[in-house]
């Protein structure tokens, strides 16, 4: 299966992987060199499919405009991000880690 790369551009917007536990992602996402947002979401897999007799493979995909507010959300600072990841089920994030977090975005926004 593909899995999401660490960087990514999705409608012309750069991102970066700040952390994945399991299925639960934070992407840091740059508007400009100085603005940043945080879209925390769950991954979601696309099955292998045919598209003009071409096979595509089993793949993680990033989230869509629909997902937004049901399985993926935007946060203005990485406390909202790390509270709205820690808020969906499963694995939490660290303390060490979240504090390393808080010290490395904060000096950014």
């Amino acid at each position: 299966m593909k899995i999401l790369p660490d960087k990514l551009s999705v409608n012309g917007f750069q991102y970066e992987k700040v952390i994945r536990i399991g299925m639960k992602c934070i992407y840091c996402q740059k508007i400009t060199p100085d603005i940043f947002r945080f879209e925390v979401f769950i991954v979601k897999v696309q099955k292998s499919t045919y598209i003009l007799g071409r096979l595509l493979l089993e793949r993680e995909t990033f989230p869509k405009n629909k997902d937004f507010g049901k399985t993926a959300w935007c946060c203005i600072t990485i406390k909202d991000a790390i509270r709205r990841f820690n808020k969906i089920k499963g694995p939490r994030i660290p303390q060490i880690t979240t504090t390393k977090l808080i010290k490395s975005y904060s000096l950014q926004v």
